[in-house]
């Protein structure tokens, strides 16, 4: 970093600042070939693969300090010039996989005879292992940007660059001695990330387009496949675009205001202390997220014509068609679809894929950060502060499915197909039978050729459903891809896209809020202690709680239509915060409080003793319950289950288990705890955090003693303990229905009291 600074005036400063950060990353894997794995079960030869990543960031900085009476003025802007080089064989090979969801009617046929099982889940995954059954596979091809295949076990090689642009101007405004009032302006400018080599595609449609059109067309009444085929053209041809719009208008206004009251008599004075003995600050400001690094990587890993990532159709392998494994590193023949052609303009296949990509409407994320305070000193050194602290998140990128099947409506009777879809499972789940299911619109309007055997067309999807509930997106698999026994009134893919069956992209819809009060209890050093207490009450709500970098399926909103299903308090809620620590230097020894006069020989044993006490502790945090291998609402990603009654949650030491022995657990009684929840319904999301599991809890300590030998040379003996109670804290649960066995038993724990000893000299 360089750096030169400059009073142009006695009242103006300019600093000019240069620096480079260069950050490398290389790791080595052993994987040198294709392989075949089982779900749920680890492999038998690691699978790690070689990766290297330099990401060299040049900034230039410009700021300038002006002082013009009363008013402190600063202004300046700062350049940032990003390449992230990276080089992997992380999408160089192809994989065979053991995943009984791929299968025809997902793997059921596998499932024991007793449908309410609590093992059905895991045992259907171990039985295609022990069959040794392959149904589903991955295949990757990689291309250059001349066409040419990149033969297996080359390297991917990208560069993707970005610019970043903020320009600022802040006024410090001394109105009077004791207010201070402060306005600003900040503009960022992030043109959007490009390959410099370009090994780029751009999706036409643009997703966020298509997406709209997919629910305009099921909003009508009318079928997907009228939906435009998606295609790959290069973001630098002609008919190419960036990845996301170059959005100019990132501008944060920021203002606060810093106010002592005079306090010099009277009420005031009571209340305040006096002149400078209390603060009172309050701020507003919009602050914009640099963002599309994560985004760029995550797309480029399986961007259509570069890094294809392609799978056989889901749903069409059965116990006797699905291949066999017969090695760890043989893939059988005809699994993995055919390489796609090189060169651009590529049609996505219709290949029913999951796959990721971004959506072109992404917009910069910005909060809306806002505090009050007010904080008065007292007597001894001490402080107290009470905040109010808030943040709204606003076009945060949280993950949509594009490609998810659409809430059809029937023209007829207005009907909608989650409105169906959930009246046969609500009747499912009561035991309805066939015969006494009346006629529902919508099926005996959009699907009359399922009237068959003497069924109304109502009472064959019932019976459809019911044969795969919960998994109610692949019984729309069976009539809306595979027309068993038939289709819609519109033929194959009324609700389905023939292209994708999930297509995960990020986009600008998420939101969220924090509102909190903070209370601060200080103590500055004198009578040789210091301390600090804090507690935060606060609460956090948002539509999803993943970072930009996470999984391309991570965190999905599950039901794309109506995201506000979602809404819920955050992933890291927490409702109560406290957190304190001490340094107490013991009033013992030479010049101290007891034994002051001490001699040399006495004061090394009671002198010099200092104690750090500290803790930790939040109230309990949120979490939901799983909905087990079952697909209600999206084709990829299963939901959380639906919570249909009360229910309350605490540590039990010997709770009764459903089965085995008793334990630990999160629920009084699992046995009726599990009776509070039921499979999601098509359509729904599921109940998103509404559990609470216990929180950290840890109180640590320190004891130190320093012994003098001579003037410069000391000896300093330290004895520190953590989770100084061997406090068992349990923060990991068994919450999922296809587990019901072991449902809220405990499955790990805080680390128990551990110490250590040290002792150092120094001279």
């Amino acid at each position: 970093a360089l750096g030169y600074t400059a009073m142009l005036k006695p009242n103006l400063v300019s600093t000019l600042r240069y620096g480079l950060t260069r950050y490398g990353n290389e790791s080595t894997g052993v994987l040198n070939g294709n392989y075949a794995y089982f779900r749920n079960l680890s492999t038998i030869y690691p699978t790690s693969t070689d990766s290297a990543r330099i990401i060299p960031t040049h900034t230039v900085s410009e700021d300038m300090a002006w002082i013009h009476g009363s008013h402190d003025i600063h202004f300046g802007a700062i350049a940032r010039w990003i390449s992230n080089q990276s080089s992997s064989l992380g999408g160089t090979f192809s994989d065979a996989y053991g995943n009984a969801s791929w299968m025809l009617n997902t793997g059921k046929e596998l499932q024991p005879s007793d449908l309410a099982s609590s093992f059905r889940t895991s045992e259907t995954y171990a039985m295609v292992a022990i069959l040794g059954l392959l149904p589903e596979g991955d295949a990757h091809y990689n291309y250059t940007t001349a066409g040419t295949p990149l033969a297996q076990g080359m390297p991917i090689v990208r560069d993707f660059k970005n610019q970043e642009y903020e320009s600022y101007i802040s006024d410090t405004w001394r109105v009077t001695r004791n207010l201070t009032i402060t306005a600003g302006l900040r503009h960022s400018l992030m043109p959007p990330i490009y390959e410099a080599n370009g090994a780029e595609s751009t999706a036409i449609p643009g997703l966020n387009g298509w997406f709209a059109q997919r629910a305009g067309l099921a909003a009508v009444g009318a079928p997907q496949s009228l939906a435009s085929p998606v295609q790959f053209v290069l973001a630098n041809s002609a008919q190419g675009k960036d990845l996301y719009a170059n959005h100019k208008k990132n501008f944060a206004p920021r203002l606060s205001i810093a106010y002592s009251p005079h306090a010099a008599s009277g009420l005031s004075k009571f209340f305040f202390g006096g002149e400078g003995k209390t603060s009172i600050r309050a701020g507003w400001g919009m602050f914009y997220d640099l963002f599309g690094q994560p985004l760029a990587q995550l797309y480029s890993s399986s961007a259509l014509g570069f890094s294809t990532s392609l799978s056989n159709p889901a749903g069409v392998q059965s116990t006797l068609t699905a291949p066999r494994y017969t090695g760890f590193y043989n893939i059988p023949s005809g699994l993995l679809p055919a390489a796609p052609p090189a060169g651009f303009p590529q049609i996505a296949p219709n290949i029913f894929a999951i796959t990721n990509s971004i959506d072109d409407g992404i917009k910069p994320p910005y909060t809306m950060n806002m505090n009050f305070s007010i904080g008065r000193e007292f007597g001894h050194g001490w402080f107290v502060q009470g905040s109010y602290v808030g943040r709204l998140s606003r076009r945060s990128l949280a993950r949509r499915d594009v490609g998810e099947p659409t809430n059809l409506v029937d023209p007829k009777s207005g009907q909608t197909y989650f409105q169906a879809a959930q009246l046969l499972a609500t009747q499912g789940n009561a035991g309805v039978p066939s015969a006494n299911v009346a006629k529902i619109p919508f099926w005996e309007n959009m699907f009359p050729g399922l009237a068959v055997n003497g069924l109304t067309a109502t009472q064959e999807a019932y019976k459809i459903y019911n044969n795969y509930a919960p998994d109610y997106t692949s019984a729309l698999v069976q009539i809306d891809q595979a027309c068993s026994p038939s289709c819609s009134i519109y033929g194959p893919y009324a609700m389905f896209n023939a292209q994708y069956s999930a297509l995960s992209t990020s986009s600008s819809i998420g939101k969220g809020a924090y509102h909190g009060m903070q209370w601060t209890i200080r103590k500055r050093l004198s009578s040789s202690l210091t301390m600090d207490f804090n507690y935060t009450f606060s609460k956090s709500e948002d539509l999803a709680s993943t970072t930009e970098g996470a999984g391309s399926y991570s965190g999905l909103i599950q039901n794309a239509w109506f995201p506000q299903q979602m809404w819920a308090v955050s992933n890291y809620d927490a409702r109560h915060i406290v957190n304190a620590f001490a340094v107490w230097h013991l009033p013992f020894g030479r010049g101290r409080m007891l034994a002051t006069s001490a001699g040399k020989v006495l004061d090394a044993f009671v002198g010099g003793w200092m104690l750090t006490p500290t803790l930790q502790w939040s109230s309990a945090i949120p979490t939901s319950v799983g909905d087990g291998a079952n697909w209600a609402t999206d084709w990829e990603l299963t939901t959380t289950s639906d919570q249909i009654a009360p229910v309350s949650t605490g540590i039990t030491k010997n709770a009764p288990a459903i089965t085995g022995t008793s334990g630990p657990n999160l629920f009084a009684d699992p046995n009726v705890a599990i009776k509070s929840f039921q499979y999601a319904l098509p359509g729904e999301s599921g109940t998103r955090n509404e559990l609470r599991t216990p929180g950290p809890f840890a109180i640590n300590l320190s004891l130190a003693k320093e012994f003098t030998i001579h003037e410069n040379h000391k000896i300093q003996f330290r004895w520190e303990s953590y989770n100084l109670t061997n406090t068992t804290v349990f923060n990991g649960f068994s919450l999922d229905l296809g587990t019901a066995s072991t449902f809220g038993k405990a499955t790990s724990a805080a680390a128990p009291r551990q110490m250590e000893f040290a002792l150092r000299y120094q001279f």
